[in-house]
Formats: structure tokens, sequence, C-alpha cells
């Protein structure tokens, strides 16, 4: 999976666009996916901090990732 697909895949379960950012940075509140020096990381961002932050080697990895966590998080909205 790569940033394209999870987009599609996060428009398709009805996850709102301002609970995660695909293009990283410091949004309050927000699940982000970001590339940094040649690595994937995952994070939530709230108040300036990335928080529950994991780096993978892969783009495809990286997507997963995020996939897992933020389904369980907002599942209100996944039904």
């Amino acid at each position: 999976m790569d940033l394209t697909a999870l987009r599609k895949k996060l428009c398709e379960l009805g996850i709102p666009e301002d609970a995660y950012s695909l293009e990283g940075g410091l949004p309050n509140e927000q699940y982000c996916i970001s590339i940094d020096s040649g690595t994937w990381i995952t994070y939530y961002s709230e108040r300036g901090c990335r928080t529950s932050l994991t780096t993978h080697n892969c783009e495809a990895d990286a997507c997963q990732h995020f996939l897992d966590r933020i389904i369980p998080a907002l599942k209100p909205y996944n039904k």
C-alpha cells in the first residue's frame, strides 16, 4: 500500500479528513504519516508534539501501521 491507496482506503472507511495528515507536520490532534530522511514515520500529533512515534523502512509498512492504528482509534466513524 502506498499513500495514494491509503488515502483511498481512509475515504472508503469514512474517516474524517481532519483526523489525519498524510503530509506529516504538527497539526493538532491528528494521526500523521511522513517520510523523514528516508525513514517513514507514523505518530499522533498533539499540541505541537509527536507522540506514539514509530519508524518504518518502507512506505507499505508505514501505511499499514497507520491504517491499523487509526481504524480502532476512530471506531465510532467506522460504522
